[in-house]
């Protein structure tokens, strides 16, 4: 069994220095591993010099490189494609370079794969890196009638409702095991649609409706630096109007548009869309005018 561990990155050379050396620190403790663990690095024209220190520091990690247009789903995609060249690649695991596993993550992740077939997607238990008390996500659930898209545990405390194996339909882009079979069956991520935000949930959904099981492991703890991605709140109309057309930004309207011309089946399910929106710009247009009168709003991790 051979897993090829995808990381893309842009820059963010001290987060991608962190996660080798924890991701290699447990694979080089692994014993007579019956899983051969292969990393390949997408680096997606960075310019703080991530490239070269990768290939000084770790000449056994792959670099595949990109022009700076792949973003998330494109090279992940890329990754992909590189790993399936060898094809001993059983399957993908999904990294960040802002997340760093538990100490037995992959000593854990071996037992997983020993133990099931390639009918099932993993998921992985994620933490808020500067809060390792909470739980961010522990995979979501989407209902293609009302819409409702929520992501399990968000942000929720440690109980024992979360000490058992879950049973989701899609997952986030880290910490997720896919066998090669699953790519083989529906194609890779949409990187046209999703290149950045929604390409793990749509694949992911994807597959669980081609009748893949994804379930999430306690056991498999990753923690997520959820400050390092993303656009920042807006503080300007304009900035507020780019944040609803960027990329980089979760509040992207075409790309919310296009999951939900795909996968809802009720026009009721749009009511969801209506409420995110309609909560966005009305709080930015509250805090507007309560910052007027000095009241602030305060940033949550």
């Amino acid at each position: 069994m051979k897993v090829a561990i995808l990381i893309p990155i842009f820059n963010g050379l001290d987060f991608t220095k962190k996660a080798l050396k924890e991701i290699f620190s447990q694979l080089e403790n692994l014993i007579d591993s019956p899983v051969d663990f292969q990393v390949i690095v997408i680096d997606d024209g960075s310019s703080d010099g991530s490239g070269g220190w990768i290939r000084k520091n770790f000449p056994q990690v792959i670099i595949s490189e990109g022009d700076g247009n792949l973003w998330w789903s494109g090279s992940i995609n890329k990754g992909a494609r590189v790993a399936f060249k060898d094809n001993k690649v059983s399957h993908i695991l999904w990294w960040n370079n802002d997340i760093i596993p538990a100490k037995d993550y992959f000593e854990n992740l071996i037992k997983i794969l020993n133990g099931i077939n390639d009918d099932v997607i993993i998921g992985s238990k994620i933490y808020v890196a500067e809060k390792p008390d909470e739980i961010w996500a522990m995979g979501g659930k989407f209902d293609p009638r009302s819409g409702t898209k929520d992501m399990v545990a968000f942000h929720s405390k440690e109980s024992a409702d979360y000490q058992s194996v879950i049973e989701v339909n899609w997952l986030p882009g880290m910490g997720t095991v896919v066998p090669k079979k699953v790519f083989d069956e529906i194609g890779f991520l949409d990187d046209v649609n999703f290149p950045q935000y929604h390409g793990d949930s749509d694949f992911t959904y994807r597959a669980f409706m081609n009748g893949y099981k994804i379930l999430v492991y306690p056991e498999l703890k990753i923690y997520n630096s959820t400050g390092n991605t993303g656009m920042k709140y807006p503080e300007t109309f304009s900035q507020l109007t780019e944040s609803m057309k960027s990329l980089k930004s979760n509040y992207n309207l075409k790309k919310d548009l296009k999951f939900y011309q795909i996968h809802s089946d009720s026009p009721l399910a749009y009511k969801v869309l209506f409420k995110k929106y309609f909560e966005y710009t009305g709080g930015f247009f509250k805090w507007k005018i309560l910052g007027a009168f000095g009241i602030r709003r305060k940033v949550k991790l």
